[in-house]
């Protein structure tokens, strides 16, 4: 466990970005400003590329993407969901919050640029804190609120 005194530099977190099944603009853009904030080190747990075959409108493939997102999650520090992308992927932010939350991780929202700051209902009600596009106040947050791992309690196997 990290001393709370410790110097953050010595850690590396582990942190899932929501996304969508590929590559986003925002998704890269988040990427960008984490991998050139300063004194912080972080791995990226999401991967937003799949099997092709994987329709997510067949429940197949819901099913196995679903799975895919769990595994993603499970072990993070911290999950950051881009706000922006609830209004075009609901289902999918709405099960990365689920899932986050079934396993005790810690969830930030990004809003986008150009919002009031105000969240759907279904993200504000399990949010730790809603930052906005700077690298520090991401940064900032992710230290605060990161979890060492997710509790064993939570698990059911």
């Amino acid at each position: 466990m990290l001393h709370p005194h410790a110097p953050h530099s010595h850690r590396t977190y582990d942190l899932f970005i929501s996304h969508p099944w590929c590559q986003h603009e925002e998704y890269n853009r988040l990427e960008t400003l984490l991998e050139k904030a300063a004194d912080f080190k972080w791995r990226n747990h999401g991967v937003p590329d799949h099997d092709d075959e994987l329709d997510p409108h067949k429940e197949y493939g819901r099913k196995a993407l679903k799975s895919e997102l769990e595994a993603q999650i499970k072990d993070v520090h911290c999950v950051i969901i881009l706000v922006a992308m609830y209004q075009t992927h609901p289902e999918w932010i709405l099960e990365e919050l689920s899932i986050a939350k079934r396993y005790g991780v810690p969830i930030i929202a990004v809003l986008p640029e150009e919002e009031d700051g105000s969240l759907p209902l279904a993200i504000s009600c399990v949010v730790r804190e809603t930052v906005r596009w700077d690298a520090d106040t991401v940064v900032d947050a992710i230290r605060k609120h990161a979890v060492d791992g997710p509790s064993p309690l939570l698990f059911q196997r």
